[in-house]
């Protein structure tokens, strides 16, 4: 059996601002949120490019097709290909005259040149499928560090408001046993590399569409690396009406971007309050928290003298 989650993490941290943290102890849920609502709108939503220059693709096709066409390595074709027959009779070529000729490689060049319209065009329904997609995606973001002081800043709301700290609950079932990390990088995923395309096209490697499209949810610019995100991701393709879904528009109702999923009570285990949250608001929270789960403990974070540091102590 798999090992289930597939993570090894055991607990998640929330960031909220302190009126958040009350209206998600009051309504006892998480907000799952489309990256349409992200502060950040490169954060899932750059747009598909390729990585080289369309123009070249097809000498630079042709010349993989030289290339295996003067080898004599076995080549594992995807099912039957036509390119498979024939490369073989230009290794019969390469055999009796020791190259392909130039009459016939400009030949393929003619062949294999109307494909740069086909991946362009491709490219763009890519994209307005990906929009599409990103409507009814629902994302849940968690760090695994609860004393990053931009986040405290950030997110809770100039360290007035708290963080969750979340319990993976393997046994049964919560949704933060399938989170994942983010992957942090200086530039965006791209439209597949040159080489996946020539792959496809020659039948040896299919695109894998399933892996570019969940590869690009998790790719964020690496300015945000010290956050060390992680997310849970799900889909409610049903909630969307079906106008607003067939449009690569954003300019969607708030209301069909996101959902309020119910929180386990036990998944809080423990509520860390910011230097700066007032008394009233503590009180508060604590209430409510106690309304929730009564085990839930509570922590005041403070600053480490002589340093750019927080530490928590109970409350």
């Amino acid at each position: 059996m798999d090992k289930y989650p597939l993570h090894n993490q055991t607990h998640f941290y929330k960031y909220t601002s302190i009126n958040t943290a009350k209206c998600i102890l009051k309504s006892k849920t998480f907000r799952y949120s489309s990256p349409i609502l992200f502060n950040d709108p490169f954060d899932v939503q750059t747009e598909l490019l390729f990585d080289f220059d369309l123009e070249i693709y097809s000498q630079k096709l042709v010349d993989e097709i030289e290339k295996l066409a003067s080898t004599d390595i076995e080549i594992e074709y995807q099912g039957i290909h036509p390119w498979k027959q024939a490369i073989e009779l230009l290794r019969l070529q390469v055999k009796t005259e020791g190259k392909i000729n130039r009459e016939l490689k400009e030949g393929l060049l003619l062949i294999v040149s109307p494909l740069i319209k086909e991946y362009e065009k491709l490219r763009y329904d890519y994209n307005i499928e990906w929009r599409k997609t990103l409507k009814a995606m629902r994302v849940f973001s968690m760090s695994i560090r609860n004393d990053n002081i931009l986040m405290w800043s950030h997110y809770g709301q100039n360290h007035t408001g708290v963080v969750f700290k979340l319990k993976v609950l393997p046994e049964i079932d919560n949704l933060l046993c399938i989170a994942e990390p983010i992957i942090y990088k200086p530039l965006p995923l791209t439209f597949f590399t040159l080489q996946d395309w020539i792959k496809d096209t020659l039948g040896i490697e299919r695109l894998k569409d399933y892996d570019l499209f969940h590869n690009y949810a998790k790719i964020k610019f690496d300015l945000w690396q010290d956050e060390k995100e992680w997310r849970v991701w799900s889909y409610d393709w049903d909630s969307i009406d079906k106008s607003y879904y067939s449009s690569d528009s954003y300019n969607i109702p708030k209301e069909f971007l996101y959902n309020d999923y119910a929180i386990i009570p036990e998944e809080i285990e423990c509520i860390y309050f910011g230097c700066n949250s007032s008394d009233n608001d503590i009180n508060e929270i604590k209430i409510l928290g106690c309304d929730l789960n009564k085990n839930i403990k509570y922590y005041k974070t403070q600053k480490v003298i002589g340093k750019y540091a927080l530490e928590f102590k109970e409350i």
